[in-house]
């Protein structure tokens, strides 16, 4: 959220190139893999097969990819399943990062971006973080 205050003040410098999104994310899966065996969880990646070519700053990416996945294995518990999952389509770029976490109680879930979401669900079903990206 401090990211996005600095950005609304014009005092957040992004450096937007061109990416490769899904290399992104298996970077991030092979370098969260030490946690998740730590926490005997399982983490898989779909739909990062073929190269999916971006314009963003890859550390703002990197940052923002790496809290969801880093939420999702503080709050998942031991033992549990996250999915990392990318579609693209001409029109939108989707990534979810699907948990067994509680998620974000609906009355403080105005206060997030409407890009970012996190509901709650009843126990034992997934929490869910999506971001979409509008080519």
């Amino acid at each position: 959220m401090l990211d996005i205050n600095r950005l609304e003040a014009g005092s957040l410098r992004l450096i937007v190139t061109e990416n490769d999104l899904a290399d992104l994310l298996q970077r991030l899966v092979q370098r969260f893999q030490p946690w998740i065996k730590r926490q005997n969880q399982k983490l898989e990646l779909h739909g990062a097969e073929e190269p999916v070519i971006l314009w963003y700053d890859q550390d703002q990416m990197d940052r923002m990819v790496s809290n969801l996945l880093s939420n999702a294995i503080k709050y998942s518990g031991k033992d549990s399943k996250i999915e990392i999952q990318l579609s693209a389509n001409p029109d939108f770029v989707e990534l979810q990062v699907l948990d067994n976490g509680p998620g974000i109680a609906a009355d403080k879930q105005e206060k997030y971006l409407s890009v970012i979401t996190k509901e709650k669900r009843r126990p034992r079903m997934f929490g869910r973080a999506q971001v979409l990206a509008y080519l």
